[in-house]
């Protein structure tokens, strides 16, 4: 089992765009660097109205139980809403 995944999670309305930069950089530091598109921040604004802060918590929690199936330790970065949900899976 790997030790530690840093998992990126951006912000209301965001998408990997607004987390690219800090993703390339740890993964150029060698660290298991990984990133999630929430719900509806695909881009279509239907997909978008149709999303529920409910389904980003299930979005999170979703991609930390896949990690903790490799990682011992799973680090949430989380940017605005981000930061919010990471919380609410601490």
């Amino acid at each position: 089992m790997k030790e530690r995944a840093l998992l990126i999670i951006h912000g209301f309305g965001g998408n990997e765009q607004e987390i690219f930069y800090l993703h390339d950089y740890l993964q150029q530091q060698n660290m298991e660097s990984f990133w999630i598109r929430l719900t509806g921040h695909d881009g279509v604004k239907k997909h978008f109205a149709k999303a529920t802060y409910l389904d980003w918590l299930n979005d999170v929690e979703q991609k930390i139980m896949e990690l903790e199936q490799e990682y011992r330790h799973i680090t949430c970065i989380g940017f605005s809403m981000g930061g919010l949900l990471t919380i609410q899976q601490s």
